[in-house]
């Protein structure tokens, strides 16, 4: 699996370096709304080194201009 990852994305990869993990968006996504205070501000698959999704978040903060 690990071999035709790397081949179809071209990410450097093996299995004795790293674990692997398969989560797809729509999964991620869903977690993260499970948070109410926090909104989505972007979501990149493979934006990190070709072979990590990067998810944007905010949360609004507590802190008030006096």
């Amino acid at each position: 699996m690990i071999n035709h990852i790397s081949t179809k994305t071209g990410a450097k990869v093996s299995e004795g370096s790293y674990g692997v993990s398969f989560s797809t968006p729509a999964w991620v996504l869903h977690q993260v709304a499970t948070v109410p205070e926090l909104t989505v501000q972007g979501y990149s698959e493979g934006g990190w080194g070709k072979n990590h999704d990067i998810v944007c978040v905010t949360k609004p903060s507590d802190l008030r201009i006096v």
